[in-house]
């Protein structure tokens, strides 16, 4: 998805609810910062209810600041016009139609910028590449699990004593929301994550 995004200029991560389409989309976004010399930039929508205030709040998640008492549009494409950046709109199903419209006039504003979304349906906007998120495969009835290995699942961990990204959604948005609180929003920003752990001490493997 990652060489999708650089080939492509809009897309949509679609699929149901809690299908993980944020995490992935963080995740791609955290491993193209170098791409983008302007930053990438988490725009979560999901308690956005009136799609007035969805150009302000685009420009608020990437700090445009304007007092001239110019259309909130205009500010924004004005500021994107000459920068490379990916920008991440999380969320955009309550506001789909919307959101179409200002992809769109921004990405005509902006040549060089990149966009990717989440939503539980397609945009349905020109040049989109729509990516499809499918469910997590159910394990068969029959596949049983030792009675420690539910704790392990709930602690993050597995069997190996490798750590898995657990509830890695909450966690992404708070990496998130600290990084855009950095002038340079996602730029130069790592996902640093150690799966090997010597043990989170609630584990069976850990007293070893």
């Amino acid at each position: 998805m990652a060489k999708r995004l650089l080939r492509h200029r809009l897309v949509p991560l679609t699929g149901g609810p809690g299908m993980g389409k944020t995490r992935l989309a963080v995740w791609v976004a955290t491993h193209l910062t170098d791409a983008f010399p302007a930053g990438v930039w988490l725009v979560e929508l999901a308690a956005l209810e009136d799609d007035k205030f969805l150009v302000q709040t685009v420009a608020d998640a990437l700090g445009v600041r304007d007092r001239s008492g110019r259309p909130p549009m205009v500010v924004l494409a004005e500021f994107l016009a000459d920068k490379e950046l990916l920008l991440v709109l999380d969320n955009c199903e309550q506001l789909v139609d919307a959101c179409a419209m200002v992809v769109n006039d921004l990405l005509a504003a902006a040549p060089r910028l990149r966009i990717l979304v989440t939503s539980r349906q397609a945009l349905r906007s020109g040049g989109e590449h729509l990516l499809e998120v499918p469910p997590l495969p159910v394990p068969a009835p029959e596949a049983r699990r030792p009675a420690h290995w539910h704790g392990m699942r709930r602690c993050g961990c597995s069997p190996s004593g490798r750590r898995s990204p657990g509830p890695a959604t909450r966690s992404m948005r708070v990496i998130a929301r600290r990084s855009l609180a950095c002038a340079g929003g996602w730029r130069g920003y790592r996902w640093r994550s150690s799966w090997l752990q010597p043990g989170c001490g609630h584990c069976p493997w850990s007293r070893f």
